[in-house]
This record gives structure tokens, sequence and C-alpha cells, in this order.
């Protein structure tokens, strides 16, 4: 018996297929632009120059994680695709939680609030370590699939 999605993607026209994906994509996007825009109204309204500075200084910090996620999502998503749930758990749950809060507590208490903007980079460069630590082999046994099996 076929699943839900295994009908959806291989019984059903394509640009139904395609709009099933589609609507909730586009849905969640407009709920991240409302954030965005509630966002930016709420801080356009902050007149201190210590908290800009510090708001800055922050966003910056947080702009070196760019690298690390791109890395951690392109083996969450690989995983994905193939059908496992485990691997891509472990990285999305060890990326925000395992590692960035109990990083939180421990820069805090190192490096006061700069320590805790520093956790998000040393928790996403930590999630790249793994998910670069499972992603290879399971490269490697891909491309070494790829070799043995007949060409069509």
């Amino acid at each position: 018996m076929k699943t839900k999605e295994e009908s959806l993607f291989e019984d059903a026209p394509v640009g139904r297929a395609v709009l099933s994906l589609v609507v909730p994509t586009v849905i969640s996007q407009l709920i991240t632009v409302v954030y965005n825009m509630a966002d930016t109204f709420f801080i356009g309204q902050i007149d201190d120059d210590a908290t800009v500075r510090y708001g800055q200084l922050f966003q910056r910090i947080i702009c070196l994680t760019g690298p690390c996620i791109s890395v951690t999502m392109l083996a969450i998503t690989a995983f994905q695709s193939v059908g496992q749930k485990g691997k891509p758990a472990v990285l999305s749950l060890l990326r925000k939680g395992g590692l960035d809060i109990p990083l939180m507590f421990l820069l805090n208490h190192l490096a006061g609030v700069n320590g805790i903007v520093w956790a998000t980079p040393a928790a996403d460069l930590g999630a790249m370590a793994a998910a670069v630590a499972l992603f290879l082999p399971f490269w490697r046994k891909l491309s070494r699939f790829e070799r043995e099996s007949p060409e069509a």
C-alpha cells in the first residue's frame, strides 16, 4: 500500500504535486515576512546607541553561521531525500537545542552577554562537524553503489 506522499508524487498530476509543496511554502514565507516587519518596527523604536551597537555586533556574529548552516542543511536534505529519519532529526536537534542552549549557559558564564551570542556559531560549527562526519560515509556508500550498479 502506498503512502499519501508516494501516491501524490507517483500518481497525481505534476501540477497538483507541486501545488501541495508551494502552498505551505508560501504561507510560511508570508508568516516570516510578517514576523520580520514586526521585528523591524519594534527595533526601529530603539533609541539607545549602546543597544544598537550590541545589535549590530550580534548580527555580524550570527551571520558567521551561514556557511555552517548550509553544509548542515545539505546533509539533512540528502538524508531526508533517501528516507532516513534519524540522522536529520539528530542533526536538527544538535544544532538547535543540543548544543546551542548548553553553550549559551556555558559561554554566558565565561564571557557574559557577548558569550551568549557566540553560542549560535559554535553550535552551528559543531552541528556542521557532525553533519560532515555522518555525510561522508553516506556519500562514499552512494559512490560505491553507483560504480557497482549496472548502467541502464
